[in-house]
């Protein structure tokens, strides 16, 4: 039983390590994907929404996994509470979970509040546990 408690916990350490890493790569492509789409840094056009809508709402739902796999990892030696990073690690899942459905729906005004959203939820992240 030993064995498989030690095979759990690295297994565990290592979602979370690939988490940590994968997460910024992850969102600056979602933020790069915006960018493209977000042409006029104001509206967002409905022949841009056809081209990266797919692409769009798989970034976002990695995002919503990742948000989801941290949750339960606060960090242990920074500024912020495990309060705080379990809140924001929520919002982050929601407001990606958001952008995904606004993408499928090809909704490119709720893309641009969501995407703010998500932007938002990851400043304030940041700020306190970076």
């Amino acid at each position: 039983m030993k064995s498989r408690r030690e095979f759990l916990l690295t297994l565990t350490a290592g979602v979370v390590a690939l988490a940590v890493i994968i997460t910024p790569v992850i969102a600056d492509e979602l933020l790069g994907m915006i960018t493209k789409i977000d042409v006029a840094g104001k509206k967002l056009t409905d022949a841009n929404m056809d081209k990266a809508s797919k692409e769009l709402a798989l970034l976002s739902y990695r995002m919503a996994v990742l948000g989801e796999i941290v949750h339960e990892y606060p960090p242990t030696k920074k500024k912020g509470t495990p309060k705080e990073w379990k809140e924001l690690s929520l919002d982050m899942r929601n407001a990606a979970i958001d952008l995904a459905a606004a993408a499928q729906k090809k909704d490119a005004e709720v893309v641009f509040k969501a995407a703010g959203r998500l932007n938002s939820s990851c400043n304030q992240c940041h700020s306190s546990f970076r």
